[in-house]
């Protein structure tokens, strides 16, 4: 466990390095890294240039063993696809908040 922990920790900082905003960082990893199996999480995603990093935050707690489901935004989905979330979380994506009808 200590090796994948060190693995997921490395991997974070690789993908964090230079960023400007070090305690979105340091929260982040502190998360992550603390999260047991069996956790059921939502990740909210806004039209940001950072919604990019979604996709890697959703592989890591996915390895962590967390059930990940995904909400996107319509902003969003300008910056990474829905199908690209639906294949790393497992789940459909959900991106429609209102009924059409």
């Amino acid at each position: 466990m200590l090796a994948a922990a060190v693995k997921v920790e490395q991997f974070l900082s690789f993908h964090w390095r230079g960023s400007e905003n070090s305690a979105i960082f340091a929260t982040v990893k502190s998360t992550v890294m603390s999260l047991r199996g069996g956790k059921h999480i939502v990740l909210g995603i806004t039209g940001s240039i950072a919604a990019y990093k979604s996709a890697i935050i959703t592989r890591l707690l996915i390895k962590k063993g967390a059930e990940v489901q995904i909400v996107i935004t319509p902003s969003g989905k300008e910056f990474i696809t829905p199908v690209t979330l639906s294949a790393l979380s497992g789940k459909p994506v959900i991106s429609e908040f209102f009924c059409h009808g």
